[in-house]
């Protein structure tokens, strides 16, 4: 994957979405940067499985690792508070 123009703290939330679970961005880093992830994630999608995408390489390195080789970056398991967003109630606009 190539990222253009990405912040560390919007590459967390892609983070998380990748490992199913919450980042939060402890790098420090501000500003924005471009550059590439190469890692293997799995077998493929729709679009390699109709033939529009390549497969990615089974022997390519875990995201974890990729992280660390490529970018110097690495997911550290901790406990500590989030923020969270709570929906306790919703309904439906009225046709005003």
């Amino acid at each position: 994957m190539s990222y253009h123009n990405m912040p560390m703290s919007l590459f967390a939330n892609v983070l998380a979405g990748a490992v199913d679970d919450t980042v939060v961005d402890g790098t420090g880093l501000r500003g924005s940067y471009d550059f590439t992830l190469e890692y293997y994630a799995g077998p493929g999608g729709r679009g390699v499985q109709e033939g529009r995408e390549l497969a990615p390489d089974p022997n390519g390195p875990t995201l974890e690792v990729a992280l660390r080789s490529q970018l110097g970056l690495r997911l550290e398991a901790r406990k500590g508070p989030v923020e969270i967003l709570v929906i306790e109630h919703i309904e439906r606009l009225s046709g005003n």
